[in-house]
């Protein structure tokens, strides 16, 4: 895993800073980044699904240090190369950029961004198959569908050399437990074997 210099370390603390400064201080910025030192620490893996422009991605990063198993993951062209464009000049070697999208099964899809102003509203992008109108997107007059490739999350650990758990599935299975859940078909402990990390559970 690379990691990376002191002084580029400091760099990206200073713009990790920024957003966790003004998150209960201005409306546009989301107020859990403010509260995810509570969750994160040194080491931790933090894929930023939907990264956009990496408010969340540069939080992640400098939370769980140089060592950090991080990525950002953003299936549109712009947010994903000026995300990159922004790891190679903290000299962020070690948070990776991926541009594509998570799913249950591999494909493409055609996200459509609206526009305001002649510009696109990344945030709103939604897939348009199978949707039965465009929702709140109504108020925009025009949009522009993007090609995207989808990845399922295992996919993506492979790819990016990312430790999954860290913890075995029936461990997971019994800390679940303990707040209500139950697994749905199978009753017995044995049928729990970690080369099957999918199980369904209901409450």
């Amino acid at each position: 895993m690379k990691r990376s210099n002191p002084r580029t370390t400091r760099r990206a603390l200073g713009v990790a800073a920024a957003p966790q400064w003004a998150a209960p201080r201005l409306d546009f910025v989301e107020d859990e980044v403010a509260g995810l030192a509570g969750f994160v620490g040194p080491g931790d893996v933090c894929p930023d699904t939907g990264a956009e422009h990496g408010l969340h991605t540069w939080a992640l990063s400098a939370l769980a240090g140089p060592y950090e198993q991080g990525c950002g993951v953003e299936p549109l062209p712009g947010p994903a190369r000026r995300l990159r464009h922004t790891a190679r000049a903290l000299g962020r070697a070690d948070v990776a950029v991926h541009r594509t999208s998570l799913s249950s099964r591999t494909g493409h899809g055609a996200p459509s961004p609206p526009r305001r102003h002649g510009i696109p509203v990344h945030g709103r992008a939604h897939l348009t198959e199978g949707a039965a109108g465009p929702g709140p997107n109504a108020e925009s007059r025009t949009s522009r569908p993007v090609r995207i490739t989808a990845r399922t999350p295992d996919q993506l650990v492979a790819r990016a050399g990312l430790e999954k758990y860290g913890s075995r599935p029936s461990d997971v299975i019994r800390q679940l437990a303990c707040h209500a859940y139950h697994l749905h078909g199978w009753s017995r402990a044995p049928d729990v074997v970690d080369d099957c990390r999918n199980h369904l559970f209901t409450a």
